[in-house]
């Protein structure tokens, strides 16, 4: 299967399969990966959907890709929510990237326990990383992959991510960081995960994916080599000398709604007050949400098209509702700033954001990231997100992710971890390659 390779070609594949059986799912993707690469691979990136369920399944994916890989490919990735590639548009499925190049450099770190000790993790995974790197080319990208939030199981109620109830909120929320002490459940901790990583590796631009899942248990996985891991941070950093571009969009449009959090927990991520006023009902007055629109609307489809978003220098960082607790909000992230103004998501702006995150460039090879929110927004409506990839993109290899989270951070900017938005890391083609 694999041919010799040009020395000075880059060579890029992307693969998948829809088998619902997970080893058969994970050889397909592999096969078809490296059918179209006719290389022996420098790295492998792996994702599958969480239709997959449980370890056991995500093992039997990681099983069935190793029968086809070559033993040693440097392998990564994790569970996400659904992806797009010049094949078409998936909701399950089983992905693979696989690059092959040889004027490139790859390292992997990983760390563990992501929500007990995040800087630790992060220091765990970027101190491998350090000790592997080489420094011989100039063009430094990483590819971060971070355990997401998990919801703690409530067995009373459907949808755990709605606590009406005061009194049970007022008990919870003090019990959420002993949750994620104890048990590794809760907000994510992506933020300070990625903040760091940004701190130890200054020569690098990174862009961020988050695994969560939305589907079962709310448990998400990573991958590495032949391991699937639970509560991890995966750097794989690659040195090359051919440019790349990343960038970032939202599509947000402002609306005339603005407050200031007067109230919130010490993490930043619980709303308490807006305005002095408790947080929920302050912020349906303000959006003119009636009882009857709040009970026939699910409340992460409303939060959703309309995120909270505030200022951090030039970008608009949004950060949608993720819990109701009694008359406060939880949020994906971090608040970092108390001036918060209400931003409206519509598919037609969605979609022209995709423009905004194109390399100026021939391109060679994309890996985009996006929210999943944006997934279930757009709903049939991705395919025109994958129409203009495949236009932009023409014969070349792309890859887009819906993840729960998405990230990025480059040698001039610090480190930001971004909800809802559409990010990319584009390699360009440079006089050499055309």
């Amino acid at each position: 299967m694999h041919h010799n390779c040009s020395d000075s070609a880059f060579n890029a594949a992307v693969g998948l399969s829809t088998n619902k059986g997970p080893r058969e799912a994970g050889r397909e993707a592999a096969e078809s990966t490296l059918q179209k690469l006719r290389c022996k691979p420098d790295f492998f990136l792996l994702y599958a959907t969480a239709e997959y369920e449980g370890k056991e399944e995500f093992q039997e994916i990681l099983d069935g890709v190793w029968e086809i890989l070559p033993e040693g490919t440097p392998l990564v990735g994790g569970m996400i929510n659904g992806f797009l590639t010049s094949q078409g548009c998936y909701a399950r499925g089983v992905v693979g990237l696989a690059v092959s190049y040889p004027h490139m450099d790859i390292t992997i770190g990983y760390g563990n326990n992501t929500k007990r000790s995040p800087k630790k993790a992060a220091k765990q995974c970027t101190s491998m990383v350090k000790k592997g790197l080489k420094h011989r080319y100039p063009y430094k990208v990483a590819l971060s992959i971070i355990s997401g939030a998990e919801r703690p199981s409530r067995g009373d109620v459907e949808d755990n991510s709605v606590v009406s109830s005061k009194i049970i909120a007022k008990i919870m929320l003090p019990l959420f960081s002993v949750m994620r002490k104890v048990s590794q459940i809760g907000f994510g901790t992506e933020e300070e995960i990625l903040n760091e990583f940004g701190k130890q590796l200054p020569e690098f631009s990174i862009m961020h994916a988050t695994t969560m899942n939305l589907v079962s248990s709310g448990i998400n996985y990573q991958f590495i080599g032949k391991k699937v891991l639970r509560e991890t941070a995966i750097v794989l950093a690659i040195e090359i000398d051919i440019p790349f571009q990343m960038k970032s969009a939202t599509g947000a449009e402002k609306m005339d709604v603005t407050f200031t959090i007067t109230k919130c927990s010490k993490d930043r991520r619980v709303i308490k007050e807006i305005n002095y006023k408790p947080a929920l009902p302050e912020l349906t007055r303000l959006m003119k949400w009636s009882k009857e629109r709040m009970n026939e609307v699910k409340y992460a489809d409303l939060f959703s098209r309309h995120p909270l978003a505030f200022q951090r220098g030039e970008k608009l960082i949004m950060r949608p509702i993720l819990m109701i607790l009694g008359n406060s909000v939880g949020c994906l992230g971090k608040i970092k700033e108390n001036e918060v103004s209400i931003v409206k998501m519509s598919p037609e702006k969605m979609i022209e954001a995709v423009d905004d995150v194109l390399a100026d460039n021939n391109p060679m090879l994309g890996l985009l990231t996006s929210c999943v929110s944006r997934q279930s927004f757009l709903g049939i409506k991705v395919y025109k997100v994958q129409e203009k990839l495949k236009h932009y993109f023409q014969e070349n290899p792309f890859l887009l992710l819906y993840v729960g989270g998405e990230g990025m951070c480059t040698p001039q900017d610090e480190a930001q971890f971004l909800n809802e938005t559409i990010t990319s890391t584009i390699f360009e083609k440079s006089s050499k390659h055309l």
